[in-house]
């Protein structure tokens, strides 16, 4: 019994000895990913700006009514005012909204693709304007151990952005007559659909994974600290969506940090190009 308990502290003691030597590694430059990679995450910039103008321009011309609940979610309408320029509104406004979806869903596809032609086939779209990536550099060699600690924190802050739904953990109540929470309702099944991809590359071991959950890491610093400010609409949170709120933030904190490191970390010599 005591034999085994000390195998068990080596081995234990081997694997931290093994990731703080994996975290001490020296590190490329972003910028060495691979092109494909570099394309989505500008298409990954450009989408939220795409549909958040889309949604701003229908704003206007569009009533909605509800709250952003779980239990509410039955009762929300909308419609669109019956006039010319509320259906000239409604119309931009939709074009930009699926142009910045369609961005968003050709991103992830680029990043889930293991070749350079298998992307390109997520923007034939773009007819002509389709890029075309000639780059042989290699996947980075990332190693098993962060692969470990983003999927802890992933399933961690998908459980509390889940816990954070109004009606489950989060007490305020979000009118969907007001711009900002309806754009904070989309925004948040955004960020959720690229936490879950994010999960998902990951645990397939595609290192797209890794710049999504670097971006999923990074919002939650970026909106979270504000809304605990009161600096964010409709009223500063209580104390247990603070809390919530609060208890997210070590884990963004780790995620970017692996995340950097993971898509920084050194090929393996000799590898194949992608």
């Amino acid at each position: 019994m005591t034999i085994s308990v000390v195998e068990r502290a080596i081995d234990i003691s081997a694997g931290l000895g093994t990731l703080l030597e994996n975290c001490l590694a020296p590190t490329e430059p972003i910028t060495s990913l691979p092109g494909r990679y570099k394309t989505a995450i500008l298409l990954q910039l450009l989408a939220p700006l795409s549909w958040s103008f889309g949604l701003w321009v229908v704003y206007p011309a569009l009533s909605v009514t509800g709250n952003a609940c779980l239990s509410c979610f039955l009762q929300i309408g909308a419609s669109i005012t019956a006039s010319a320029t509320a259906i000239a509104l409604a119309a931009t406004g939709t074009f930009f909204f699926l142009t910045g979806m369609l961005l968003f869903v050709s991103s992830l596809g680029l990043l889930a693709s293991n070749k350079n032609a298998q992307a390109e086939r997520w923007l034939r779209w773009l007819g002509p304007w389709k890029p075309k990536w000639r780059d042989k550099l290699a996947e980075p060699n990332i190693p098993n151990e962060f692969r470990s600690i983003l999927l802890w924190t992933l399933f961690v802050s998908l459980f509390l952005a889940v816990l954070l739904i109004p009606g489950i953990g989060e007490d305020r109540e979000f009118p969907l007559n007001q711009f900002f929470d309806l754009w904070g309702t989309v925004w948040y099944f955004y960020i959720f659909g690229v936490g879950v991809t994010a999960f998902l590359l990951i645990y397939k071991r595609r290192p797209g994974g890794y710049v999504l959950s670097l971006i999923l890491s990074l919002v939650p610093i970026g909106m979270n600290v504000p809304d605990l400010l009161g600096l964010l609409p409709p009223s500063p949170p209580t104390l247990r969506t603070s809390i919530l709120l609060v208890a997210g933030l070590p884990f963004s904190v780790i995620g970017v940090y692996v995340s950097l490191r993971a898509l920084r970390y050194p090929r393996a010599e000799g590898e194949p190009g992608v």
